[in-house]
């Protein structure tokens, strides 16, 4: 087993301190609203022209979206991730706003007539054009990063381990805790 040598950040040139990198934080924070409400937008577009999981994802991947949910061992789905290849962004569902967080966007789908069990049981959805229409069209399409990968990813956690018994880890956890180290 290898075992890398740590190093401190204040060692590195450019000093990735969490000062340093908290000064950097509120600037980013400021340019990121003018690309979530890109990605509100393209997606409420999205919700209202497509009639069914395959059109949604056509519209999403021409944009350049792609939608993470996540899932936990139950079924129920907790989170969801939007990520726009275009801006190069990744919003959590939250932080677009209410109409956007998971159980939002997940009615907003059941109103717009496509079920999320879709998304659930299904593998690869089908986002490309099929028939005349695709042989028509000769306007080349934008290429995103990630834009021959399926729009609509679902993230399983695993079972959890909460207790440690057994795997001696709980001992020495007690025994930081007794030194007071942790």
């Amino acid at each position: 087993m290898v075992q890398n040598i740590p190093i401190k950040a204040s060692s590195l040139f450019f000093a990735p301190t969490l000062r340093n990198l908290e000064k950097k934080f509120e600037p980013n924070a400021n340019d990121r609203k003018p690309l979530g409400l890109r990605l509100k937008h393209q997606l409420d577009k999205a919700l209202q022209k497509a009639r069914s999981m395959e059109q949604l994802g056509t519209i999403l991947q021409q944009q350049g979206i792609r939608v993470l949910l996540r899932q936990n061992v139950e079924g129920q789905i907790y989170g969801t991730t939007f990520i726009d290849n275009a801006t190069r962004c990744v919003f959590n569902g939250g932080d677009l706003g209410k109409p956007f967080a998971t159980k939002a966007f997940m009615e907003r789908l059941g109103r717009a007539g496509i079920s999320h069990e879709v998304l659930l049981h299904s593998s690869k959805l089908p986002v490309k054009d099929t028939g005349e229409d695709a042989a028509n069209k000769k306007e080349p399409k934008p290429r995103y990063p990630a834009s021959d990968q399926q729009v609509f990813i679902v993230l399983q956690d695993g079972p959890r381990r909460d207790n440690l018994e057994g795997t001696g880890l709980g001992q020495y956890t007690k025994k930081r805790k007794k030194l007071g180290i942790e």
